[in-house]
């Protein structure tokens, strides 16, 4: 289990995922996650997921983040497209349970998994997409040592207008990791 001293991230639970299912629908989460045509998911959908989130766990898997101190559910993070020949990947997170939204959940949630891609996986370039209206996140990243790389101008309708997205990244820290090697 990887664990901070406010969260721990961990395997999801079917027994949760009706409660998955109605923080990811809300409009606010969905608003800066997903690029596509927003649609409501159903249980099913959700299932789904869930049942294939274990299938190919060397390329893609998604940890649940939950509160130390009273196993709380408030959201998810993970890695996709793991690329083990240039050592890369791609990363997402979401604090969807709003309770605890700006409240550094979410940042010491992704350094752990950073950790674990860097230090446990031994990739060396972590990658993530982000809405450039999405301010908050956009901090959060920067502070954790990510930097833009590049911008796809007009890329995401949403609200009627066209938005920027980002592509981050970030890199191992050369010199921790020699000294772990």
């Amino acid at each position: 289990m990887l664990r901070g001293s406010k969260v721990y991230l961990s395997e999801y639970s079917k027994d949760e995922l009706k409660l998955v299912k109605d923080l990811i629908n809300d409009w606010d989460i969905q608003e800066y996650l997903n690029p596509d045509t927003i649609i409501p998911l159903t249980y099913e959908d959700e299932l789904e997921w869930f049942e294939s989130n274990r299938k190919h766990i060397e390329k893609d898997y998604s940890f649940a983040i939950r509160t130390i101190e009273d196993n709380i559910y408030l959201g998810g993070c993970g890695y996709r497209n793991v690329n083990y020949k240039n050592r890369t990947c791609y990363i997402g997170i979401m604090i969807s349970n709003k309770e605890f939204q700006n409240k550094g959940y979410g940042s010491e949630a992704l350094d752990l998994l950073i950790n674990y891609i860097f230090y446990e996986m031994n990739l060396r370039k972590i990658i993530l997409m982000v809405f450039s209206n999405n301010e908050r996140a956009i901090h959060v990243y920067k502070k954790l040592g990510f930097h833009i790389e590049g911008t796809l101008k007009e890329q995401v309708f949403r609200n009627g207008k066209y938005i920027d997205e980002h592509i981050m990244a970030k890199f191992v820290d050369r010199e921790a990791s020699a000294l772990l090697n």
